[in-house]
């Protein structure tokens, strides 16, 4: 009721001090549910950071941006309220106004960029009392996120993208974040990847001022193969296939068989052009591999053609010299009794 609202708070209360004693922390759990993957952006490069690889001892890991809608769900005690003990189907439900007047958990996410409480027609966040004094509070936040990720093995790489989330102000001693849940919406999709599938860690570290608590929910990505078959490998396989027809072209046939091979091959690079411009990765990734094996194939067709091409344009030169000499000096051979007759030929 309104008359429970207003009596929940003295006149004495400090939203500034977490609600337990010194010396005894407070457990922030925290609950999130993942409602959609907005985007997940390979075109942007933010930063690059030295990690390692079996592939190589110096592999770039490239940090991209993905955006997320979600709730997050935090809960904690809170023994300083003025309320009778409510049972278990009682709850309060507070407004928004109690968002100053409340101790709230402060923390961050670590590897955002930018977010937002949503706003669409008022700010998507409550605060409710249930069970005691537990106090939930629940937003409906949208983030952009920075995800390091690798391409050696594009497009059958799995992407892990993390969230962090980190005390801020509140030392181990103080806070501590526990995660209660962290799932995906049913319905979610992605286009160029599969379902992710969640997992979850501590990633609680220590500085020098103290040990901050942190969770880390991640969603590991695989990318969706049959897209990529259609896109880049059957095609070029296509177009390598096309430039071998060229063998059965004549050979007096120049021009069809030339642009046959070189429009092939403009097309693989154009292809390769087009597929890794928004990655932005500054080594070899696996459809590199591909489409270099696709174009070796089309210019060795090139350089099979051109030695063919020489090997006929010899071959036509030593006919028309045996024909010149047996031209000019076929009848002395003929008429000439003796067996070991060699005709002198001017040099």
């Amino acid at each position: 009721t309104e008359l429970q609202r207003k009596a929940l708070l003295d006149e004495y209360y400090d939203s500034l001090s977490p609600p337990t004693p010194p010396g005894v922390p407070t457990i922030i759990n925290i609950t999130i549910k993942v409602l959609n993957i907005r985007s997940i952006s390979e075109k942007e490069l933010v930063n690059k950071i030295k990690v390692f690889s079996p592939l190589s001892h110096a592999l770039y890991s490239l940090q991209k941006t993905y955006t997320l809608d979600l709730f997050i769900h935090q809960e904690w005690f809170e023994p300083r309220l003025r309320i009778p003990r409510l049972g278990e189907k009682e709850e309060i439900v507070l407004d928004a106004s109690f968002k100053n007047k409340l101790w709230l958990p402060n923390f961050f996410f670590k590897n955002a960029i930018s977010g937002q409480v949503t706003n669409i027609l008022f700010p998507v966040t409550y605060f409710k009392v249930f069970d005691g004094k537990k106090v939930l509070m629940s937003s409906r936040v949208s983030l952009q996120l920075y995800c390091d990720m690798c391409f050696y093995m594009f497009p059958h790489d799995t992407q892990k993208c993390s969230l962090e989330i980190m005390s801020l102000s509140n030392t181990n001693d103080t806070v501590i974040l526990k995660l209660k849940s962290f799932d995906l919406t049913k319905n979610l999709m992605l286009t160029t990847f599969k379902r992710p599938r969640e997992s979850s860690e501590d990633c609680t570290r220590s500085y020098d001022v103290g040990t901050y608590s942190c969770i880390r929910c991640s969603l590991v990505m695989k990318r969706r193969l049959p897209l990529y078959m259609l896109k880049i490998y059957i095609p070029s396989f296509i177009i390598v296939t096309i430039s071998f027809v060229g063998f059965w072209v004549p050979m007096t046939a120049y021009p069809a068989r030339v642009a046959l091979v070189v429009t092939s091959l403009l097309s693989l690079i154009t292809q390769q052009l087009q597929t890794t411009a928004a990655l932005n990765a500054s080594y070899i990734i696996a459809i590199d591999v591909w489409m270099l094996i696709c174009k070796t194939f089309v210019f060795g067709g090139l350089i099979e053609f051109a030695f063919a091409v020489a090997s006929a344009e010899k071959q036509s030169q030593e006919s028309t010299t045996i024909n010149y000499l047996l031209f000019e000096y076929g009848n002395d051979i003929v008429n000439s009794k003796n067996t070991y007759f060699k005709p002198h030929f001017p040099s």
